[in-house]
């Protein structure tokens, strides 16, 4: 289900209170997740879009794949890093 993973998620995105998430759905299975980041000057004056600060779930992966960090997987979501 959507709800396993979210502790390994926000570790290996260095998500910290205040932090949102914003879902765009890719295709039934697969969703786009914008990080905005409370802290992250450079955020406020720009738009969600321009900011490159996103990562892709796909819910029929059988393991994590963060960018960067392949050695932590925690629930069964793909997970890429840029694009």
């Amino acid at each position: 289900g959507l709800s396993a993973g979210w502790r390994g998620f926000a570790i290996d995105h260095q998500l910290v209170d205040g932090d949102a998430l914003v879902f765009q759905p890719i295709d039934s299975t697969t969703f786009k997740v914008y990080i905005i980041r409370v802290n992250d000057e450079a955020n406020n004056d720009s738009d969600m879009n321009d900011k490159e600060n996103h990562v892709e779930i796909n819910m029929n992966q059988e393991e994590n794949v963060s960018e960067g960090s392949k050695s932590r997987n925690s629930g069964k979501r793909k997970r890429r890093g840029r694009n």
